[in-house]
């Protein structure tokens, strides 16, 4: 089994500029060995634990920092998008950016998890009448995550 991760420990900057695309380099490591030695009779198994660094600052719990980080998870990459968490007007930044992120051409679609449902919800206002928080950010990210590393892995 290759357990790993490669998000980023640091979020895009500027605030509001992105979205923009992270490496995922745990994947092309799996892909790689998996496919070195195909001759061996064990498969290689690929294990994740998420879509946020474990020293990230943008949990939004004990008083952090003004923005949080929508993310999203492609094939090959992570898409990272820095938003205001407060201010005025931030709602509606934050929808922007959550309109470019499910304009990108990996978007699977809201039916696909409930991070991509969020997601889209959140881009179209249809879902509920905020745009949640950093913490929430984190907890969609996760999910459609997590959906598409198992949907992968299945395939």
């Amino acid at each position: 089994m290759l357990l790993a991760g490669s998000f980023p420990p640091t979020a895009p900057e500027p605030a509001g500029w992105g979205p923009i695309e992270a490496h995922r380099h745990d994947w092309d490591v799996w892909h790689m060995v998996r496919h070195a030695r195909p001759e061996l009779p064990v498969d290689v198994t690929y294990g994740d634990y998420g879509a946020h660094h474990a020293f990230a600052a943008d949990s939004g719990a004990g008083g952090g920092p003004p923005w949080g980080v929508l993310r999203y998870t492609t094939d090959r990459t992570f898409i990272l998008a820095k938003a205001p968490t407060i201010g005025e007007g931030h709602a509606e930044e934050v929808r922007e950016i959550a309109r470019r992120m499910i304009a990108e051409p990996g978007f699977r679609g809201a039916g696909f998890s409930d991070g991509d449902r969020w997601l889209q919800e959140c881009a179209t206002g249809t879902g509920t009448s905020g745009v949640g928080n950093a913490e929430w950010w984190i907890r969609a990210g996760h999910s459609q995550h997590l959906a598409y590393a198992a949907w992968r892995l299945t395939a």
